[in-house]
């Protein structure tokens, strides 16, 4: 974990504030947070590896989430519009 750490070199962090606002009646709701991203540089080749083997990794783990999530959305289509669940 230290030879990360070594590696990795953490620039200024950008902050920015989201928030949305929206009328209702003669209220206005209103809805904010803060978003913070980070970069880093990778300056030595086997750390480069390493953090490509990591992106592939969560690339393929997020590839099955989102398949897994897509499949779910299927069964309940299937479920809610099937012609057997029509009440009269």
């Amino acid at each position: 974990m230290a030879y990360l750490a070594a590696v990795w070199r953490f620039n200024t962090a950008i902050q920015r504030e989201l928030s949305l606002v929206v009328p209702w009646e003669q209220f206005e709701v209103g809805l904010s947070f803060i978003v913070r991203l980070t970069s880093w540089e990778v300056s030595t080749l086997p750390g480069a590896l390493l953090l490509s083997v990591l992106g592939a990794f969560v690339l393929l783990v997020g590839m099955n989430v989102l398949t897994a999530g897509g499949w779910i959305c299927a069964r309940w289509a299937e479920l809610t519009l099937s012609p057997g669940n029509a009440r009269e």
